[in-house]
């Protein structure tokens, strides 16, 4: 499927229906792929960095949720996996997609493409889930035993001590330090989560983080 009008590379915004401001970005060519990134304020940056390699054989088309980049802030109200869907939606308006071929979603954005499929089951062909979440799913359990393995390890002692419970006096610059400081403990070797997009993360808005773990 060819995009009837297909974006410039680069950053785009456009206004929704109900006049609100979307962010999305635009890299590669060739059939659409629509992309999810979390939404609790980490961006799309570390993907675009990590799928660079699509961009041969896709045009990669990289969507910033509501409240994130230059995307209009929305009511807490409004910050829920199924209001997320519509800005998949208003996306695939404004891209004058008749279905979308090929909605990837990573971590929480795997999550949105399954609303997204559970809304609009006949705007969407496939789905390619990156490690994602199932909403109201408790894998506490399973993540605590991940960590308390990770504790023995003298490699991932200050990482783990740079995660809290209490986000309430954090800036977002803060926030994005201790995501930073935390990143190690997502990878088998902690020396290269240097190597990571992420590591260069500059702020993140905590306001994003609370509303989606409410």
């Amino acid at each position: 499927m060819i995009i009837p009008s297909v974006p410039e590379p680069g950053e785009h915004l456009f206004r929704t229906s109900d006049g609100f401001l979307l962010d999305y970005f635009v890299r590669g060519s060739g059939p659409p792929l629509i992309i999810l990134p979390p939404a609790w304020g980490i961006g799309s940056f570390y993907l675009q960095d990590g799928l660079a390699d699509l961009e041969e054989k896709f045009t990669l088309i990289y969507l910033e949720f509501r409240s994130n980049a230059k995307s209009t802030r929305r009511n807490s109200e409004v910050m829920t996996s199924w209001h997320l869907a519509d800005d998949v939606e208003a996306l695939r308006q404004e891209l004058k997609l008749d279905t979308i071929p090929r909605l990837m979603g990573h971590s929480g954005g795997g999550t949105t493409a399954l609303w997204y499929a559970i809304r609009y089951p006949e705007k969407v062909d496939s789905l390619v889930l990156l490690n994602h979440q199932l909403e109201d799913f408790d894998d506490t359990q399973s993540m605590g035993v991940i960590l308390a393995q990770k504790r023995d390890d003298p490699r991932f002692h200050d990482a783990l001590e740079a995660w809290t419970s209490s986000w309430d006096d954090l800036s977002d610059f803060e926030f994005a330090e201790t995501i930073k400081k935390f990143l190690p403990v997502y990878f088998y070797d902690p020396s290269r989560a240097s190597a990571s997009p992420l590591a260069t993360l500059k702020e993140a808005p905590l306001w994003n983080y609370q509303m989606l773990h409410l």
